[in-house]
């Protein structure tokens, strides 16, 4: 529930402020958020089979927000 809420964010603020601003061209093509969600329900369908085939999806996942995301850190170009 928690990567489709922040698939679900990511969209609403991308509608509110517009697919040309600075967010929406600093969230890109957004292939954490994506990945998240894909593997978060590849853990549950994994978790019938083995758990710690599920388990194993939800360690990679931490893992992967725990290296910083830079995409939000850069100054936006001034005009």
């Amino acid at each position: 529930m928690a990567a489709i809420a922040y698939y679900v964010l990511s969209i609403c603020l991308i509608n509110l402020h517009g697919k040309e601003s600075a967010f929406a061209k600093a969230l890109g093509k957004d292939y954490k958020g994506i990945a998240s969600l894909v593997l978060y329900i590849l853990g549950v369908s994994f978790s019938f089979l083995n758990h710690w085939l599920g388990f194993s999806m939800y360690v990679l996942v931490a893992i992967i927000w725990f290296i910083p995301d830079r995409r939000f850190e850069k100054e936006p170009d001034e005009k």
